[in-house]
């Protein structure tokens, strides 16, 4: 079953997973409904992606389709009109990859007789698939989460779609509907950066400038852009009112032991995240965490390693399963980073919020933070203090509390 599957041998087969050209389809006069959008594959060929125990839900498409859709209130179509110059989505394409998470409809799609493509149709296809695989895009919008959550057939990965489209007037863009996300309608581009070559030099240099202070890992110029949302709504209701998305989780308490060190001021840590389910069945406790952290291991209270997943900015950490009843359960993660900027004898964490794990979308939660510090340094934090004094190797150490719920925890050090 879902609960039985292992997410690492799942992740093995999604990354290995090719294009099986023996299954081809020809759709003609296809429609599907997804979301506030339809999807007419007017007439074409749909080569499935394969994998060892897998069920195809990347599908590659050659041909003549449309994306139609409206807008969800005048907001919303003031912006699409925006970026498309119309205030309703009828937008062409001629390529397509289609990740489609619901089994029943990619049963529907590949149940008609295969037709095999001829060979320019075949090479036009594995172009397509190798230049999808290679997308920042896919990095990005970190598909291979999606697949993975599909593939354990968790409850957040129900009625997902993504579709990656070319050929239409206003150029490439995606179509995503995402369950877990609070507006799961995503509609739009990425944008590269737009820079000359003079500026990017620039900005290379203080890439790496960053990375020889521990920061912007795996970073590189031509991963620099922006997402140019067209429109972004929730799905509606069987009253036809928002249905916001949720993650699974939302925490109750974050347990945060953190030492700072030199050189550098080096931040190493361990954050114990006590959980609430909010779906029912779910076993994906969604993380943010700056991609500048680096996750060693994921463990739950017990001290058993959990599977996780690193995205741009996310970890997604999968349990053995989903808990019983609605019982908490806790993630403990151990990372480590450089989130402290420093300029001679100024400094200040980067991001207020994003130095330690955050989880949920309510995100309210009450805090029990160590920390550790060299000496001649000062350091000042949210809670109230509860104990404090020398560390044994003669640096410093406090800990503070803040038992009401909040939507934060920070500190300064200088």
């Amino acid at each position: 079953g879902a609960t039985a599957a292992d997410p690492a041998t799942l992740l093995r087969a999604i990354r290995a997973s090719h294009l099986d050209l023996s299954r081809s389809v020809s759709p003609a006069n296809v429609h599907l409904k997804i979301g506030p959008a339809t999807l007419h594959l007017d007439r074409g060929i749909l080569v499935p992606a394969s994998s060892e125990g897998l069920t195809p839900i990347e599908l590659v498409f050659l041909g003549k389709g449309r994306l139609e859709m409206n807008a969800s209130d005048q907001i919303e179509a003031g912006q699409l009109e925006l970026f498309t110059g119309a205030r309703r989505l009828n937008a062409t394409f001629t390529e397509a990859v289609l990740l489609i998470g619901a089994d029943v409809a990619v049963n529907a799609l590949l149940r008609r007789t295969a037709t095999p493509p001829d060979a320019v149709t075949q090479q036009q296809a594995e172009a397509l698939w190798t230049e999808w695989r290679q997308q920042r895009e896919r990095e990005v919008l970190d598909i291979e989460r999606q697949i993975l959550l599909d593939a354990l057939g968790d409850p957040l990965a129900s009625g997902y779609f993504g579709g990656w489209f070319r050929g239409s007037e206003g150029g490439e863009f995606f179509y995503l509907v995402e369950p877990d996300e609070q507006e799961q309608v995503q509609l739009g581009r990425y944008v590269p950066l737009d820079a000359t070559k003079r500026e990017k030099r620039q900005i290379e240099k203080a890439i790496r400038r960053e990375q020889r202070q521990g920061r912007a890992r795996g970073l590189e110029v031509e991963d620099l852009g922006e997402w140019d949302a067209w429109t972004s709504t929730a799905l509606l209701g069987a009253s036809g009112q928002p249905l916001a998305g949720t993650p699974a989780f939302e925490p109750t308490k974050y347990t945060l032991d953190v030492r700072i060190t030199q050189p550098g001021l080096r931040l190493s840590a361990k954050a114990r995240i006590d959980l609430q389910p909010v779906v029912p069945g779910s076993r994906v406790v969604g993380i943010r965490l700056a991609r500048d952290f680096e996750v060693t291991q994921a463990t739950d209270a017990a001290g058993n390693r959990l599977f996780f997943h690193r995205g741009e900015s996310e970890l997604t950490v999968i349990l053995p399963e989903p808990p019983r009843d609605g019982a908490a359960v806790t993630v403990i993660l151990d990372y480590s980073g450089n989130p402290i900027a420093k300029d001679w004898n100024l400094m200040a964490l980067i991001g207020t919020e994003s130095w330690y794990p955050r989880v949920g979308l309510v995100d309210r939660a009450v805090y029990d933070a160590t920390f550790h510090w060299p000496k001649g340094f000062d350091l000042v934090a949210s809670g109230r203090r509860w104990d404090g004094g020398q560390d044994a190797d003669g640096g410093r150490w406090e800990r503070r509390v803040l038992d009401v719920a909040g939507l934060g925890f920070s500190f300064e050090l200088g």
